[in-house]
Formats: C-alpha cells, sequence, structure tokens
C-alpha cells in the first residue's frame, strides 16, 4: 500500500493469513416464451472483500514501512481509498470497512483489517508467491506486556490480562449510468470498541453507563512507541455501557468492560 508521507515508498504487511473473496452478483433469470430455459443475469456492483491479519511492528527498510497497521489508521479511516497488492496483483479502490486490535501478555498484538476493492484485478494471471523485502522483525513487534494503559482504573482493577479494540465504518456507494465504477462513496458511519480483562471492578456503572477516555499505546521490546500516541483510544464523549464480573472457586476474579463510542 503506497505511503503518503513519503512518496515513492510503501506500507508493507508481515501478513499471517489473507483472504480474497472475489466473486460475480448473479441472479437467475426466467422469460415467459416457451421452453425457455433460465439465464444469469447481472445483478450488483462487482467487488471484493479482504481481509487481512498481521502483527504490528513499526520496522522501516530503505523507506518502506512495515507498520500496515499504521498506514491503514491514518490513510484509511475516511473517505479516501487506496490501491493494495497481493502477490503481484493490485486490487484498486479499496476501502476500509473494519479493523480490530488484540493485545495479550506475551504476544504480538495482532490487527485484522477488512476491504471493500471496488475495481479488483480480473483475468487469468494468478496470485504469485511474490517475495517482501527481507528483514528482520523481531525487535519491532508490539507486545501486550510493554503496552500502557491509561484511564482504565476509574472502573476496573489496573491488572489487565488482555483488551481488544475495534472500528467499524458503514458506507455508501453511489452508482450513475455510463460507468460501472461508483461515482461517490459516502462515509455514513463510523463507531468504536474497546473491550478489556481485569481481576476486578472498581466502580458499578447505573442504567445510565458512565462517560469513560482511555488509552492504550504499544511499545515494542526496546521501548519504541509502534502506533502513533493515543491511536488506540477511546475520548470523553465514549460510554462503558457493560460490565461483566465472574468469579469460579480455583480461579482469580474475571472482570469485564465494554466501551463504545459513535464518531459519525
Amino acid at each position: 500500500m503506497p505511503r503518503t508521507d513519503v512518496g515513492g515508498k510503501v506500507y508493507i504487511a508481515p501478513a499471517s493469513n489473507v483472504t480474497i473473496s472475489h466473486s460475480a452478483k448473479l441472479n437467475r433469470g426466467q422469460s415467459l416464451a416457451a421452453n425457455s430455459l433460465p439465464q444469469m443475469r447481472l445483478a450488483g456492483a462487482f467487488e471484493t472483500k479482504l481481509t487481512i491479519n498481521f502483527p504490528i511492528c513499526n520496522k522501516l527498510l530503505d523507506g518502506d514501512s512495515f507498520n500496515f497497521g499504521s498506514g491503514v489508521l491514518r490513510d484509511m479511516t475516511g473517505t479516501t481509498s487506496k490501491d493494495i497488492q497481493i502477490g503481484g496483483r493490485v486490487f484498486s479502490g479499496c476501502y476500509l470497512d473494519q479493523c480490530s486490535i488484540s493485545l495479550a501478555p506475551f504476544q504480538a498484538a495482532i490487527m485484522s483489517a477488512n476491504f471493500t476493492c471496488i475495481n479488483p484485478p480480473t483475468g487469468l494471471t494468478f496470485i504469485s508467491g511474490q517475495e517482501a523485502p527481507s528483514s528482520d522483525l523481531s525487535d519491532s513487534f508490539a507486545y501486550g506486556h510493554f503496552a500502557q494503559i491509561d484511564g482504565a482504573s476509574n472502573f476496573s482493577a489496573p491488572i489487565h490480562s488482555s483488551m481488544s479494540y475495534s472500528l467499524d465504518f458503514r458506507r455508501a456507494y453511489s452508482y450513475a449510468l455510463g460507468s460501472k465504477l461508483p461515482t461517490s462513496v459516502f462515509l455514513d458511519e463510523v463507531n468504536k470498541k474497546l473491550s478489556m480483562q481485569s481481576t476486578n471492578i472498581n466502580n458499578f456503572i447505573n442504567e445510565s453507563g458512565a462517560f469513560s477516555t482511555i488509552a492504550v499505546n504499544l511499545y515494542n521490546q526496546s521501548g519504541a512507541l509502534v502506533l502513533p500516541l493515543n491511536t488506540i483510544s477511546v475520548s470523553n464523549n465514549a460510554r462503558l455501557n457493560a460490565q461483566n464480573l465472574n468469579a469460579e472457586a480455583g480461579t482469580i476474579l474475571k472482570a469485564d468492560l465494554t466501551i463504545d463510542e459513535s464518531i459519525l
């Protein structure tokens, strides 16, 4: 994916899994003519769904960045589309539908990003095993045990065992006569969700929930910030609306909290 901050350079995803859902939209149609056979007819715009899972890291190599997650969060959370290259094939006009980050101790922070591509490649040229630039990424991954959490202690115990963060986007695609590609793409809705697990709940919410501001910052083992400061956060407009507490014999208390924020 091209970098917007450095000309001629790209973001590279150190992906562990890639899924491509590529299909035509056809419906069965049949006429009233005698002895006519059903036919498949075009019934919608052609689009491709992409899912890319990868650990978050901040390695640079000759201006190319393996911090694909930073590029996604920086450039694709608005109305802008990007081209994404997978195995030598370029998927043009990719819009971010959803992205999530999961975090646990002694595990690399994992991002999953889902895209809609409005102008995918077609033809008989298959995706190849194109090599990515060789680089040692081991010191550049963000790990859960290096993360710093601010603001959660108002409602949960200060010991947190896991965290998940997600951004969801709802877009409307406008089509016009004479073009198979959208003439406009509108961003209708953006929602954040942050969930955390801790060892206890400090304060229980009432029926109105509670306003909550939380930020989670990711660092690698060298102490370098991997994503820009407070990229993973909810503002004072966010609402803590769910708390769960589980007590089981022989184990520690497990408490969950969920915070939702509507951006648009």
